[in-house]
């Protein structure tokens, strides 16, 4: 990533992959971030910006594989398998989407289809869990 001498854009727009085929984006942390929690990737004067979850957004989850300080670049994950991603208590089947509603991760209720809403699948089974392992799609989420 190179920038100008007088540029303020601090992160890189770009989404790299891993030899997983995992896809990264950077951003600017918006607070201290937490392991495999989900947060919104949105645009600021500083390039990406990462910001809670909130209702009326738009952007892309991205979640980060190790903790973050706030105003640091950190790496966020955008797509491919995340392992025990955090959410709030829920039962998912197979091929659920996860959505973002009431500021917080939800179940669809439905198969992934691509919607505005939905960032992610989830790929196993779980009853009442605060962990789930999903598929993130790098899909940009039109409003949150």
């Amino acid at each position: 990533m190179i920038f100008g001498k007088n540029t303020v854009v601090k992160a890189s727009w770009e989404i790299t992959y891993d030899a997983d085929g995992k896809g990264w984006r950077q951003a600017v942390a918006h607070t201290t971030l937490v392991k495999n929690t989900p947060y919104l990737i949105m645009a600021n004067e500083f390039g990406p910006l990462t910001a809670a979850t909130t209702a009326g957004s738009g952007g892309m989850i991205g979640v980060p594989d190790k903790a973050g300080v706030s105003g640091a670049v950190v790496r966020l994950q955008v797509a491919g398998r995340v392992t025990a991603m955090i959410t709030p208590s829920l039962s998912m089947a197979v091929g659920h989407a996860l959505t973002i509603a009431s500021d917080v991760v939800a179940d669809d209720g439905n198969d992934y289809l691509g919607k505005a809403d939905e960032f992610a699948i989830a790929i196993t089974v779980s009853t009442t869990s605060t962990t789930q392992d999903v598929m993130l799609t790098a899909h940009p989420i039109i409003a949150v």
